[in-house]
């Protein structure tokens, strides 16, 4: 996502979750098997705020966070899960913590090139004027 707080140059997400159903209340995907990645993170602190903790609440959202850190300037930070094989997403939510929230998020998906290129990432949804607080930010994709 982009993060429109330029004076912060950190987004740090407490939460995010991915499900198969629209609303994101049933059929949660489950991403113990997946690897976590992200764009930059704060490694200055100890233990590293690492993707993996975006995904380790376990029933406790708040239990721990990823603490996405701005090091370029350029506002773009990004969160998700590589899965092994594929999987069908039709909503993905989230926590942040509200001082290192974001207005605008955009979720996207990776088309991948079977020539051996890069691959290609497209947005899905994009959502403006959001406010950082710690509820539930919802996407619902279909």
């Amino acid at each position: 996502g982009t993060n429109d707080l330029v004076l912060s140059h950190m987004w740090d997400i407490y939460s995010l979750e991915f499900y198969r159903d629209s609303n994101c209340e049933r059929n949660q995907v489950d991403t113990s098997t997946g690897i976590p990645i992200s764009s930059r993170f704060d490694s200055s602190q100890s233990p590293a705020w690492g993707a993996q903790l975006a995904f380790d609440d376990v029933g406790n959202p708040y239990l721990s966070l990823w603490g996405g850190a701005d090091q370029d300037g350029s506002g773009e930070f990004w969160l998700g899960m590589e899965f092994s094989s594929m999987e069908t997403i039709r909503c993905v939510r989230y926590i942040e913590l509200p001082g290192h929230g974001s207005t605008k998020v955009a979720v996207q998906n990776v088309v991948q090139n079977v020539e051996g290129v890069s691959n290609t990432w497209r947005d899905v949804k994009v959502m403006g004027d959001l406010v950082p607080n710690r509820e539930w930010k919802i996407f619902e994709l279909d």
